[in-house]
């Protein structure tokens, strides 16, 4: 069974276009957090342009007293048919339960109206309250969590996620629309 992938179901207003550089620093941020995150060491020195994004997550991390329990978590849903990579499930100072915290390294200190939907994709039906850090080139972060931006983070988002999941794979089945390209980096197979 083909999974689609959370990213590829949502929205994409104004059809925005994701530079290379921007995706590879991502991918780059993710991987080199993850490694530091899981305690380990990293062989080669943090890439000079982007090291304040790295800096960004350690500082929000000691400010915010997050404690991260796993970092790219495979997600998967075979009875809904999707799947994805959450970024961070985290404990955190003030908060009860486990979040779900989403990175976005745009270095702007926005991120996508889509980010509730997203993070709502990777929670499922679960308890987790949800968060995002926009990090930034030069080391400062923004936090946005679920109580307090409540523009970006709606109640309604689980159920929007799996309207629009719905109405994808029926768009498929009927041959309306194509499916996306399988993310084997990213289902965990």
């Amino acid at each position: 069974m083909h999974l689609l992938h959370v990213t590829s179901i949502l929205p994409t207003p104004g059809k925005e276009f994701i530079p290379p550089e921007a995706m590879y620093r991502g991918r780059y941020v993710h991987q080199v957090t993850a490694l530091l995150d899981d305690g380990k060491t990293l062989a080669d020195p943090i890439h000079e342009p982007w090291r304040g994004y790295v800096e960004a997550w350690e500082r929000c991390k000691r400010e915010l007293r997050i404690f991260v329990l796993a970092s790219e978590e495979p997600v998967e849903d075979k009875a809904r048919g999707y799947c994805g990579t959450l970024d961070k499930r985290v404990m955190m100072y003030g908060r009860r339960g486990e979040g779900i915290l989403d990175l976005k390294c745009s270095g702007s200190g926005a991120v996508p109206p889509t980010t509730g939907l997203q993070i709502a994709g990777y929670c499922g039906e679960s308890r987790f309250w949800r968060g995002a850090v926009a990090l930034m080139a030069d080391g400062s972060y923004r936090f946005y969590d679920d109580r307090a931006d409540t523009d970006l983070f709606r109640t309604t988002d689980w159920k929007e996620f799996c309207s629009r999941l719905f109405v994808m794979q029926m768009d498929i089945r009927r041959g309306w629309r194509e499916a996306p390209p399988e993310r084997k980096d990213e289902q965990g197979a």
